[in-house]
């Protein structure tokens, strides 16, 4: 059995984990995506995020993200825009506290064309609205797995299962 003393809590997500030596995170995803954070000035998602555990980050920032689909999403979004203002609502994978939305919100935030966000950390949905022509969905879909979030698309199975974490919420 592994006592207490011999662990240590990764610095990103407060799992915790048997160093190996003077290790402060539990895999190189959250050591890479504790860079990130650095390197773009985000260092206040640890802030907010607290003591709260997250579940490790692992290999998925690695992983090529799939956009492909954002690009149709994209273009027909944009071809239905009033006033050049378009809006896609997908699903989001990965958030797990206050911290999480706050960062996903700043990275949007900092988007070339990004208008408006709205999160729903319960039900894993977001909505996007963007200026047509100036905001890359596919670059930002990246952007997030970089940092171990991922866009997906709505369906009744994410409406369902959004109705059932709600529940689980309350």
């Amino acid at each position: 059995m592994i006592s207490d003393a011999e662990l240590t809590r990764c610095e990103h997500c407060g799992t915790p984990f048997r160093p190996k030596t003077d290790e402060r995170f539990c895999c190189q995803g959250c050591l890479y995506v504790s860079q990130v954070l650095k390197d773009d000035g985000f260092e206040r998602f640890y802030e907010l995020k607290g003591n709260t555990t997250l579940p490790p980050v692992g290999s998925k920032v690695f992983q090529d993200a799939a956009t492909d689909w954002l690009e149709h999403i994209q273009a027909h979004a944009e071809a239905a825009a009033p006033a050049r203002v378009a809006s896609a609502e997908l699903g989001i994978e990965g958030i797990s506290c206050l911290g999480c939305v706050w960062l996903i919100e700043a990275l949007f935030k900092r988007q070339a064309g990004s208008s408006n966000i709205r999160i729903d950390a319960r039900s894993g949905e977001i909505g996007l609205t963007w200026i047509a022509g100036h905001f890359d969905l596919p670059g930002f879909a990246r952007e997030l797995q970089q940092i171990g979030y991922r866009l997906a698309q709505r369906t009744e199975q994410t409406t369902e299962h959004s109705s059932t974490r709600q529940l689980t919420f309350r």
